[in-house]
């Protein structure tokens, strides 16, 4: 999504919840982004609404996104590194345990659930993987996007992405969220034919 571009449903950025989740996305995106070098995207109802309405979906309690470990980290090394320098009364969460339950998958250490968790119980769903699973060279380009009034990173070409998962209902209130494993299957280039 372009920084000028219109959105006929506005972003929330007024209610009580916005005023607690953007400035986690605000945070997550300089401290793990910028200056530590983690690349993350939006996924679930932050990816759709990033497209629809240029943020967060009003009436959606929490962030959704993806995160790249880098190699050799396992989720747990990472959360205890990234532990230590969240601020006061925030925690990060190993939620892979639910999620393997629910799924009945079994996660590998270095994949898996993770939950930042404010001060205040507002809440960052993480999904961490690996550079190796998806390849991220192997993967479409990612962009910035606009999270109203700030800035994170998305798939370009979301919107073919969109339209495929929901016909051209998306572009309107009420489109189910995106599964994870679609967008980031539908993301990924196919592999160059092998050289002779």
């Amino acid at each position: 999504s372009t920084p000028k571009a219109k959105f006929p449903h506005p972003a929330d950025t007024k209610s009580e919840t916005a005023s607690r989740l953007l400035p986690m996305l605000h945070w997550v995106h300089q401290q793990w982004h910028v200056k530590e070098g983690y690349v993350y995207a939006l996924t679930d109802g932050s990816f759709l609404g990033a497209y629809r309405n240029g943020g967060l979906i009003p009436g959606d309690d929490d962030l959704d996104m993806f995160l790249f470990l880098k190699d050799g980290e396992t989720r747990m090394s990472w959360a205890a590194d990234r532990q230590k320098a969240l601020p006061d009364g925030w925690r990060i969460d190993d939620d892979t345990d639910s999620h393997k339950t629910q799924s009945k998958k079994r996660f590998a250490p270095n994949r898996g659930h993770m939950m930042l968790i404010g001060d205040n119980g507002t809440r960052v769903d993480i999904e961490i993987t690996t550079r190796e699973k998806y390849e991220l060279s192997r993967l479409a380009p990612m962009c910035r996007c606009r999270f109203e009034p700030h800035v994170a990173i998305c798939f370009e070409g979301a919107t073919q992405f969109l339209a495929m998962a929901y016909g051209p209902s998306w572009r309107t209130p009420g489109a189910l969220h995106t599964s994870r494993e679609e967008l980031l299957w539908h993301f990924q280039k196919k592999a160059a034919p092998p050289a002779n």
